[in-house]
């Protein structure tokens, strides 16, 4: 049982010699199990401050239960371990210290899972090159969203937002200046919001922003306001200045539509009707915002 600890587990002699052990002390020293045996000595395997006592000859000497935070050390596995360390002397009917039990917790081992885990869970729902949220996980929150609207009856809108001629800075400027452009328009889109909007990257040059609690006329003041600033970048990449335009379509989701609707029937309604908006705008000339005007489905009950 001890063997199939997570933990480090380890037993030292009255010599501090090693002598039992399981997997996790192996994996934290970095060696095999004959290297831990024939090196033999704790000190040497786990390796503290020079200036500090050896945790387990510090155990054996106060004869007690013992436990220390953060304590720094080094083995050849981890150059710079920080760990929990605890342990209990074993004592001999006549009293005699025989040795002690050791458990370590490797927490820098906990913090490197940790910062990975919250890497993969950023990689999920972020897009790599601007950073906003991709489309996945914007139609995930714009789902939940409605959801909430349904109860509490507050508007929702959708803003589609596209680049105007993107094809045409790919081909003229290269890819690293369309790159450079999206990461721009992105941001300024994003520094528009709210802290309760989401903005999302929804694939090649369109982008969504699902503004909460904005009703029609908040949604063209947000989209007029993020074409008017795009329009006025004035972004420059390696020393060429890039002129670009967006077009935008809106959506506006209020309790005029049916509460009883399937929530992702409503979602993928209310983004046909961004979408359709901005097509609109697209065959308006671009370089204009189009707000969907038109009855939106209501479903049965």
């Amino acid at each position: 049982m001890l063997s199939l600890l997570l933990d480090a587990y380890c037993v030292v002699d009255a010599n501090n010699q090693v002598v039992a052990f399981n997997t996790a002390f192996s994996e934290l020293c970095g060696l095999s199990f004959k290297k831990i045996l024939k090196v033999g000595n704790f000190a040497e395997l786990v390796r503290v401050n020079p200036t500090r006592e050896c945790p387990t000859a510090e155990i054996m000497r106060e004869g007690k239960l013992i436990r220390i935070d953060e304590l720094s050390a080094s083995t050849d596995a981890y150059p710079a371990l920080k760990m929990i360390l605890s342990g209990m002397p074993i004592i001999s009917a006549q009293g005699e210290t025989m040795g002690a039990v050791v458990t370590i917790r490797n927490v820098s081992a906990e913090n490197e899972l940790q910062a990975k885990y919250y890497d993969r869970m950023r990689e999920s729902i972020q897009d790599g090159l601007t950073g906003l949220f991709n489309k996945v996980y914007s139609e995930e929150r714009l789902l939940r969203m409605i959801q909430l609207a349904y109860r509490e009856t507050a508007p929702i809108s959708v803003v589609l937002v596209d680049i105007d001629f993107f094809k045409k800075i790919n081909d003229t400027k290269g890819h690293q200046a369309g790159d450079f452009v999206l990461s721009k328009v992105a941001k300024l889109i994003r520094d528009q919001g709210r802290e309760s909007d989401v903005v999302g990257r929804f694939g090649g040059e369109e982008f969504v922003a699902i503004l909460w609690n904005t009703n029609a006329q908040g949604a063209m003041v947000f989209a007029e306001r993020v074409r008017t600033v795009v329009a006025g970048a004035g972004i420059v990449f390696n020393g060429d200045k890039i002129s670009v335009t967006v077009s935008l379509g809106t959506s506006t989701f209020t309790d005029t539509w049916s509460t009883k609707a399937e929530p992702k029937r409503t979602m993928k309604d209310l983004i046909a009707a961004a979408d359709e908006a901005l097509y609109e705008a697209k065959r308006g000339g671009r370089n204009k915002t189009v707000q969907h005007t038109k009855s939106l489905p209501k479903k049965a009950a």
